[in-house]
């Protein structure tokens, strides 16, 4: 298998959920005695997962320094806070290990190669929820212009300023 340090170009996933807030471990006891602990947002975290699989399949998870500009349309302003929406995504687009051994592969080795994220909230009336991540590498300033232009949700921003300037 080919080792990937950084992508050579920047990687645009797109996932049509409703961006759901990173949540805290829970712990539930049985009659038995038997304790269990879980993580409530983990099925959401698995069809990231998936998703970002189907967008850009990759042979091994990236492990050098990268950036992320992640992008939340929603068409309301009632959320989770900004940072517990950016870590389910994050620690969805991550590897699922079990025992000791990749179950399901991710977009990068773990969340702690992101060194530099931008992140926004659009809020739109009657829109599909949204999530939109663009990884690339970090210090790659010649990528960063041509992502934030190349962004739909920026472009979409844009034109919305320019028809509300106009009218």
């Amino acid at each position: 298998m080919q080792k990937n340090s950084v992508p050579v170009r920047p990687l645009f996933y797109r996932f049509d959920l409703k961006p759901q807030a990173q949540e805290r471990m829970r712990t539930r006891t049985f009659d038995s005695g038997k304790v269990v602990r879980y993580m409530p947002s983990s099925k959401y975290q698995l069809e990231i997962n998936r998703l970002a699989q189907e967008q850009n399949a990759l042979f091994e998870p990236f492990t050098g320094d990268l950036a992320c500009i992640m992008s939340f349309r929603l068409p309301h302003r009632r959320h989770g806070d900004l940072d517990n929406l950016v870590k389910a995504v994050l620690d969805g687009m991550a590897p699922k290990y079990k025992d000791g051994r990749i179950e399901l592969m991710g977009v990068f080795r773990s969340d702690k190669v992101i060194k530099k994220l931008h992140t926004e909230i659009f809020y739109e009336e009657n829109c599909k929820p949204a999530i939109e991540v663009i990884i690339y590498k970090h210090n790659s300033r010649a990528w960063l212009a041509r992502l934030c232009v190349s962004s739909v949700l920026a472009w979409e921003r844009i034109y919305s300023w320019i028809i509300s300037s106009n009218a």
